[in-house]
């Protein structure tokens, strides 16, 4: 091996070292509630709001290695959900009865052929502003299809977002129908799973 080569692999290692560190502390300072897990729910990684999500164990917490709902009779919905993950977001949306606490869990296999799965847990309660990466370049969609896209995701019926844009019902509906036929939808529960992915907070 020449001095270049060595210098290029020692370089090399050096620098995939440092974009490892730097990713552990990105993935830890992110605000979003992350884990890697297994196909039976065993915690591989967690970010750190995660893991005080965890340790404050009023909705899930942890059983050994792995992460239990403490409503246990919701128990397989959360497994079903990291069963079916893919290589596509697949949501599950947890409501509990006698509190205005509500969560989307967000799931999707870390890479084809792996058995690892990513879970992202989002607060969706009353209050709650959602925030969203801009997606209107992705589906080609206009200024005012983008509104009305942001507003629906938000929770507002067509009605309601007419009366926040000033439009006519009417014209909301034609938005609705290009924005389902941009993003190759067919219904709001569609979108939102589509969208998912852009979800940042």
């Amino acid at each position: 091996m020449s001095d270049l080569d060595a210098l290029l692999t020692s370089t090399h290692r050096s620098a995939v070292k440092d974009a490892s560190e730097a990713v552990a502390e990105w993935a830890g300072a992110d605000p979003a509630r992350r884990l890697i897990v297994t196909k039976d729910l065993c915690v591989v990684w967690a970010s750190e709001s995660a893991q005080r999500f965890l340790d404050d164990a009023t909705i899930l917490h942890r059983a050994g290695s792995a992460i239990r709902l403490t409503d246990h009779a919701l128990q397989s919905e959360l497994t079903d959900l990291v069963d079916r993950a893919d290589d596509t977001f697949s949501t599950w949306y947890l409501s509990r009865t006698g509190s205005q606490e509500q969560l989307l869990f967000v799931a999707r296999r870390i890479s084809a052929g792996s058995e690892l799965v990513g879970l992202r847990i989002q607060d969706t309660s009353i209050g709650f502003q959602p925030q969203w990466a801009n997606f209107a370049p992705a589906f080609s969609l206009t200024p005012a299809e983008y509104r009305v896209a942001l507003l629906l995701l938000d929770g507002n019926s067509v009605e309601r977002t007419a009366s926040l844009l000033g439009l006519g019902a009417a014209t909301v509906r034609t938005h609705v129908k290009r924005l389902y036929l941009k993003m190759d939808v067919s219904s709001k529960e569609e979108m939102f799973r589509r969208m998912a992915g852009f979800r940042i907070a």
